[in-house]
């Protein structure tokens, strides 16, 4: 609405009267689309075009990102193995936390994530096996993934005075456990974030066209609109491929 607390505090997406293309009314796959004025900008010529149909995305990562406040010299880690989990490893790394470590199932290569921002790799089972725990404790830990047992290991990572920032999407009736106790008496924290909004679409742009994000990887396979459902089964089974494009027209 424009008008409301939460509008006036960047923060749409809890507004009461929210209308969202797409979802509320026709949205990207309508013949015709009626965009608010307010909601439509410029893009410039600093990118390649195909990287302009990840703003949302990006904008998601930099709403989350965001969040934390000041990362200079913050130590952080990212727990998932999907595209959004490189996204952040990149904008964590643009945001000057350090180290950045990608903690996954062992599907993403250790070069790739490096490549990607990582300082370190580690998968799963290294970190939930055992270790120098004292070691593997993060001011931020951001979970992607979205399943019980990688949230559970996210909260096992996050150090005294440290937040677990909830990125990745559970189904609706899975239940994290966590001890309160621990989380008090270290003034740990939880904070989530669902989607970019407001100003954060406008610093996505900025950001795609300042060249600090490659997102080369996940502009590589760009597919017609009636191959909308091989780009789908080419996602689930090229562990790979984090990401394609759907060009739906000239």
């Amino acid at each position: 609405c424009g008008r409301c607390r939460s509008c006036l505090e960047n923060r749409p997406l809890s507004c009461p009267d929210i209308e969202q293309l797409g979802i509320h009314r026709d949205g990207g796959f309508a013949e015709f689309v009626a965009v608010p004025a307010q909601k439509v900008f410029l893009l410039g010529t600093g990118a390649d075009p195909l990287e302009y149909a990840l703003v949302e995305p990006v904008s998601n990562v930099v709403r989350s990102v965001r969040r934390c406040g000041s990362l200079l010299g913050r130590s952080a880690a990212v727990v998932g193995d999907e595209f959004m989990s490189l996204l952040h490893l990149q904008m964590l790394h643009a945001a000057g936390a350090w180290p950045v470590v990608l903690i996954s199932e062992g599907t993403v290569p250790p070069g790739l994530a490096k490549s990607m921002g990582a300082d370190q790799v580690f998968s799963f089972s290294e970190v939930s096996d055992g270790g120098n725990r004292e070691n593997e404790v993060f001011d931020f830990v951001f979970e992607t993934r979205g399943t019980v047992e990688s949230y559970g290991l996210a909260h096992s990572l996050v150090g005294p005075g440290g937040r677990l920032m909830a990125f990745g999407l559970t189904s609706p009736e899975e239940q994290v456990p966590y001890k309160p106790l621990p989380f008090i008496l270290k003034e740990q924290g939880i904070d989530s974030s669902v989607a970019g909004s407001g100003t954060d679409l406008y610093d996505a742009v900025a950001l795609i066209e300042s060249g600090k994000l490659d997102l080369r990887l996940f502009t590589r396979v760009v597919l017609d609109l009636g191959e909308t459902e091989k780009g789908l089964n080419m996602l689930e089974k090229e562990k790979d491929l984090f990401k394609v494009i759907i060009k739906v027209g000239q």
